[in-house]
């Protein structure tokens, strides 16, 4: 499974400007970090969703996320055990107590509140990267005033990430072959495995470096201090529309906090 590759499709998100993908995608997440009401966590995570399904691209995000509903749990667990140390408040509502271990309503709730945040977060450039190619990600860096180089550096980055995962798994494959046992409940053997997988995958990404710089050495990299662009971003009438409404959905919510509303206590 690929997590930031480039789903293509013909949708009204794959041809929205990708300048007003990235400010969906901050708009998005600041107001996730700026509530912690449950309601409004899941009326984010929903419309991240629902995103997903106007981009037609629904299965291949859904697959995405699955592996991210494991941490999602696991901050369910923690705030909901340990919440009650991380704020001076008076506990209302005991629904459990056991020691120094005391679950009550506010708990939970924000426990859901902050399991639905972590969704949303992952959820936002896991949406972006399947709408938007790395090449309109560099271009889109670019025409925000970020040096070429350190765009480029970005976005290289970002492709390591779905390598090192199929590299990961082809080493895995071949080293399970030959006899390697992952599954070991033996502390000492675990360390070992891991350096079984970890030396050949330093070595590929190593070898890949080199394949990389010697590519850009003969494409002559950085030679001039401008570049030309294969196309332009050309920003239409329905990006400008949609940045209106992020600004404006921005500011609400940014006075509603100020308001003290969209707080569960």
């Amino acid at each position: 499974m690929k997590l930031v590759e480039y789903v293509k499709r013909d949708s009204m998100i794959h041809r929205l400007d990708p300048r007003v993908k990235i400010a969906s995608g901050v708009v998005v997440s600041l107001l996730a970090l700026t509530f912690n009401h449950p309601l409004i966590m899941m009326l984010l995570f929903f419309s991240v969703v629902l995103l997903s399904f106007m981009a037609k691209i629904q299965k291949e995000f859904l697959s995405r996320m699955s592996p991210m509903v494991p941490v999602a749990v696991s901050a369910f667990i923690l705030w909901t055990l340990f919440f009650r140390f991380s704020e001076s408040r008076t506990v209302q509502g005991v629904l459990f107590h056991y020691g120094f271990i005391t679950i009550d309503r506010i708990s939970i709730l924000y426990a859901i509140a902050m399991s639905f945040r972590v969704l949303t977060i992952l959820g936002v450039p896991l949406l972006f990267f399947a709408t938007t190619t790395f090449y309109a990600l560099t271009l889109a860096l670019v025409r925000l005033r970020i040096p070429y180089i350190a765009a480029f550096i970005v976005a290289l980055s970002l492709r390591f990430i779905d390598y090192g995962l199929e590299e990961m798994n082809v080493i895995k494959d071949a080293q399970v072959s030959r006899g390697l046992k992952l599954k070991t409940r033996t502390m000492i053997e675990r360390p070992q495995n891991i350096i079984a997988l970890l030396k050949p995958l330093m070595e590929r990404f190593m070898r890949f470096q080199e394949y990389l710089a010697i590519s850009m050495d003969l494409r002559a990299f950085g030679a001039l201090p401008t570049r030309t662009f294969y196309f332009e971003l050309r920003m239409r009438k329905q990006d400008y529309a949609i940045l209106i409404v992020l600004v404006a959905i921005f500011l609400a919510g940014f006075l509603l906090r100020l308001e003290g509303l969209g707080t569960i206590y």
